[in-house]
């Protein structure tokens, strides 16, 4: 997640060179590479998520102990997230450059103070990811197991078990729209 993060504020000098982008193919080449990393991300977010979630039902048994660390997960979530983006602005982005051809650039749109900024993001995550296993790891051995004769849900018996659902009455648009 920290690789694709930092390759996605990073492409590759040859892609955003003037005359790479003055041609068609050089811009759907840096189109291919922002989408790939991008979906790569998404894609090693979602590995991470999910079982962190999962994880995070198995943890507490009850649903108040359940709501409580799921609010404290959510909160310092979002609270890292907004402090990264406060720290980040002055560090990195805020301040103008004066070129060599004297014309003022902000540093916000310089390719060049992104490289720094996704280090220090990818190495954020990286930490946070890892010190969460490692603070969680202990915890495996309490998880609860499936029963060792269940019986394997086929595709099939899945597909039968959401249409007996979709056949309940609340399911039905004609019984919602009655309930109203």
């Amino acid at each position: 997640m920290a690789v694709a993060l930092w390759c996605l504020f990073n492409p590759p000098e040859f892609l955003t060179l003037d005359t790479a982008l003055s041609e068609s193919s050089g811009q759907w080449m840096l189109f291919g590479w922002l989408a790939i990393w991008t979906i790569v991300s998404r894609l090693c977010l979602t590995l991470d998520t999910i079982p962190h979630l999962a994880l995070g039902g198995e943890l507490v048994r009850d649903q108040h102990g359940r709501s409580q660390l799921f609010s404290i997960n959510a909160i310092l979530g979002y609270t890292t997230g907004a402090l990264f983006t406060f720290i980040a602005w002055p560090i990195f982005l805020s301040g103008e450059t004066i070129g060599a051809d004297g014309a003022v650039v902000p540093n916000h749109l310089k390719a060049a103070s992104y490289g720094p900024l996704s280090f220090l993001a990818g190495a954020a995550v990286f930490i946070s990811v890892s010190l969460r296993a490692a603070g969680t790891f202990s915890r495996v051995k309490f998880l609860s197991h499936a029963p060792a004769n269940a019986e394997r849900l086929s595709l099939l018996e899945f597909g039968r078990n959401v249409h007996r659902c979709r056949q309940q009455v609340g399911w039905r648009p004609e019984s919602r729209a009655n309930s109203t």
